[in-house]
């Protein structure tokens, strides 16, 4: 059972459509295994609705309208859409960027326990990318140098504030430091979307800080 969810404000701009895509990808997939915030979504969106009936119509110059319904005729009449196949053990938000399944994707080794996978998804505001933990291997103590938002895909890890579970849902500031250790009887895999990279605190762990400041972060819009 998930047992750590978005905050509210996040699952508002959500259901607005305002999030940066990266944000967006991280709360979709959460959606997917927790069913109180699929409701809260539904309430919010919902809500927005009846603000937007309450509002007072503004005019509208009918050649402006006949000029649009001019433009949407002469539309041509759009495909199908190719259907995606469900792949085990991806969440369907995310078939599109892992068609082939998470394991296929190109994991690159960060330490001995760690390897990083950064997905296709263009300017999303953040980078947008799978870590993967052995069993029993940690990140190690680190701080963030932006934002970042977590979902666990697979298996499970835990730091000094919580254990963390598929479905669960975490999200850290520039002044959170932690040390997420995998669960030892399986690997962790998350999906993770960042506005800055990481700072590693360890003496020798501080030694992958320049490595980590070379992938490109972009501030959410």
């Amino acid at each position: 059972m998930v047992q750590h969810h978005p905050e509210i404000d996040l699952l508002t701009d959500f259901a607005a459509g305002s999030l940066a895509y990266g944000y967006s990808l991280c709360v979709a997939v959460h959606l997917e295994s927790c069913a109180q915030c699929q409701q809260r979504v539904r309430e919010l969106s919902a809500l927005g609705g009846e603000l937007l009936h309450e509002l007072a119509p503004a005019s509208v110059d009918m050649g402006s309208f006949d000029k649009l319904m001019a433009e949407i005729d002469n539309q041509p009449a759009p495909r199908s859409k190719p259907q995606i196949k469900p792949v085990p053990g991806v969440p369907r938000a995310m078939r599109k960027l892992a068609p082939a399944g998470l394991d296929a994707l190109p994991w690159k080794r960060v330490t001995g326990s760690i390897q990083s996978a950064d997905l296709p998804v263009g300017n999303a505001g953040s980078l947008v990318s799978l870590i993967r933990m052995a069993p029993g291997g940690t990140v190690g103590e680190h701080g963030h140098a932006g934002d970042e938002l977590t979902v666990v895909l697979r298996g499970g890890f835990s730091d000094a504030e919580g254990v963390y579970l598929p479905g669960d849902f975490v999200a850290l500031g520039e002044d959170h430091e932690h040390k997420p250790v995998a669960h030892h009887n399986e690997e962790c895999i998350c999906l993770t979307a960042q506005t800055g990279p990481i700072q590693f605190l360890g003496f020798w762990s501080r030694m992958l800080n320049p490595w980590l400041r070379l992938k490109e972060y972009e501030t959410p819009r």
